[in-house]
């Protein structure tokens, strides 16, 4: 049996954070979180870590996805 259909008949949730940072990555990982996203007893969050944000964010709103969370890595004095 699948290890998360397991998991889900006992109530229980999965949480899978999933980190990106490039327009590159997004194109890759995007399908993948919104597949993710429709299993039952799986919780999926993303993670911007601020890499190339003017890139990474209009692909990610082309999705529909929304990071959760945002590390904000090229920050400041960050080269």
């Amino acid at each position: 049996m699948d290890a998360l259909v397991w998991t889900a008949r006992r109530g229980a949730i999965v949480k899978c954070l999933v980190v990106l940072g490039t327009r590159p990555e997004a194109i890759k990982l995007a399908p993948v979180i919104l597949e993710a996203a429709k299993r039952p007893g799986l919780k999926v969050q993303v993670c911007s870590t601020g890499q190339h944000r003017e890139m990474l964010h209009p692909m990610l709103k082309t999705f529909s996805i929304v990071p959760d969370y945002e590390l904000d890595v090229m920050g400041g004095r960050t080269t």
